[in-house]
């Protein structure tokens, strides 16, 4: 039992930092940290662990110290966030995400622009061609320049009864998640769009591709896809969107 005890006074610490070690490597290799973060802070998650194997490494040459309630502290401190990322990983926003954060028809979402100002803004992106892969985001913002134009999208699928009832039983809603820097402060970036099937499920990844057009509702421009083809695809490897320039 003393030697138990003398072991764990050694190298708890150790251990535990091991713990948080293996978890960082674990995001870094499996790229699982795109589910919450931008890819640009993977160079603050590798010099992150670069700083936990330098504290494992001072922590095994430490001298051994009693383990009393603000040790007890500590680690409860450390070790939540550890279960809260085993119960977190692999899960991304979805339409529950979207319900709580969408700011609704009347509002870009991401930065909160008004949907008729977007409308008229004159900065547009280059559209030329047909059937071409939209952003949502582009598409959310600068909608007019993409106006009675044949377009392709990818986003998650939503259904709202709200949206049903004004728009017809057959519209729901294709969104993605943008992030400016983490999950936490991601907002849903929509458009609404006609002709999906209605046993495709919520949440699933569709890809969706049609005449982009704006349809007058109350003196506003609302961005709606009439799509001639629709099809199921799987996540994308990077499932957000990402404002560029924002820190």
């Amino acid at each position: 039992m003393k030697l138990m005890r003398a072991l764990f006074y050694r190298y708890w610490r150790p251990l535990l930092l091991g713990a948080w070690t293996y978890a960082l490597a674990g995001l870094l290799l499996g790229r699982a940290y795109l589910d919450f973060l931008r890819p640009e802070f993977v160079v603050l998650l590798v010099l992150g662990l670069l700083v936990l194997l330098a504290f494992i490494f001072s922590a095994i040459n430490a001298r051994p110290q009693p383990f009393d309630i603000h040790q007890a502290t500590r680690v409860l401190i450390l070790i939540l966030p550890l279960a809260c990322l085993c119960v977190a990983r692999g899960t991304t926003l979805d339409a529950n995400a979207f319900q709580r954060r969408w700011t609704g028809m009347a509002g870009i979402n991401g930065r909160s622009m008004p949907l008729q100002d977007a409308a008229t803004d004159g900065r547009t992106r280059d559209a030329s061609g047909s059937d071409e892969d939209v952003s949502l985001l582009y598409l959310s913002r600068w909608p007019k320049g993409y106006a009675e134009r044949t377009i392709a999208v990818v986003g998650m699928l939503r259904r709202d009864p709200k949206i049903a009832a004004q728009f017809g039983t057959n519209t729901c809603v294709l969104f993605r998640f943008v992030m400016s820097c983490c999950a936490a402060d991601a907002m849903p970036a929509a458009i609404l769009v006609n002709g999906i099937p209605a046993d495709w499920p919520e949440s699933a990844w569709v890809r969706a591709s049609g005449r982009f057009t704006l349809r007058n509702e109350s003196n506003r421009p609302i961005p709606v896809l009439n799509a001639a083809q629709a099809e199921q695809v799987s996540k994308p490897q990077q499932p957000y969107l990402y404002w560029k320039n924002t820190w």
